[in-house]
């Protein structure tokens, strides 16, 4: 594995003599089972996403133990090209060009968060921090974004904490769509973020009156407030 310093990491799986004839996207089918069980039990941040699999040829000979394993300091600087070129692709690679309205923008995010990253959204308005959404999730998704959606072109404008800068898939949807049309919605969704607040915090209980008897001891607090 690899991946210091990074939000996601990466693998290198090296062919066996078997699979020495396999292309790279056949072996990577191949083993990607394996690898998605493999994620599967492990923590969110240290799941590799398949861009991130980088298949070595069978013969290819590199640093290890006698035992057989990788010394792991030779081994990244001999596949460091490799390791950066996933990097970049991952992160800047292809840009998307599914074009979207709003509407259907906002479902398409709430499908494609919960399947890429294996969470439950209940609606286009569920929180993405509420719904256990973590930093690595997120890098994934902005990733994804740009690989399958049509930006106007703006995609370097478009900030890697994408998720938890709009909080959820409808303003996230708005926030898309304006980016690729060059439209303003930035007043238009402080006033939804608002609306939302305050019909999540407007709900109070009934207050229930309490009578304290004479024999019981009461406290008195007091509540000072100095301006200057």
């Amino acid at each position: 594995m690899f991946g210091i310093g990074r939000t996601v990491p990466g693998v290198i799986i090296v062919r066996s003599t078997d699979a020495a004839d396999m292309s790279d996207a056949e072996f990577l089918e191949a083993v990607w089972p394996s690898v998605d069980a493999a994620n599967s039990r492990a923590e969110t941040f240290s799941r590799v996403p398949k861009e991130l699999v980088i298949p070595i040829a069978a013969e290819t000979q590199y640093a290890k133990t006698d035992k057989g394993t990788f010394i792991r300091g030779k081994v990244y600087d001999q596949f460091k090209n490799e390791i950066e070129k996933v990097y970049n692709d991952f992160e800047n690679g292809q840009l998307g060009t599914l074009v979207l309205e709003v509407p259907e923008l906002e479902q398409w995010l709430l499908e494609q968060v919960n399947k890429e990253l294996d969470v439950s959204l209940e609606s286009t308005t569920t929180d993405f921090y509420q719904a256990g959404v973590d930093s690595s999730q997120s890098t994934r998704m902005y990733s994804h974004i740009r690989r399958e959606l049509d930006l106007g072109g703006n995609h370097a404008s478009m900030s890697k904490n994408i998720l938890y800068e709009t909080g959820n898939p409808t303003i996230l949807a708005r926030y898309l769509h304006a980016l690729r049309t060059g439209e303003d919605n930035a007043q238009e969704d402080e006033l939804f973020v608002m609306e939302e607040l305050i019909s999540k915090y407007s709900s109070f209980s009934q207050h229930q009156s309490y009578n304290v008897s004479s024999d019981e001891k009461q406290v008195v607090v007091s509540l000072v407030i100095v301006t200057s």
